[in-house]
């Protein structure tokens, strides 16, 4: 079950691990992600619009 990031939970995240190491950790992703962006599947989105937005 994925897990609500809301304010009390990222800052309990943020004293435990750092936010350096939050940060470093997350480049790495987006870094490994960015590797393997001709394996992602890219197919155009559909603009959806409803009159509140």
């Amino acid at each position: 079950m994925p897990h609500l990031l809301d304010v009390p939970g990222t800052s309990r995240w943020i004293r435990r691990d750092g936010a350096e190491n939050i940060m470093a950790g997350l480049v790495r992703y987006l870094e490994d992600d960015l590797r393997r962006w001709d394996s992602f599947e890219k197919i155009p989105r559909l603009a959806s619009h409803t009159p509140s937005a």
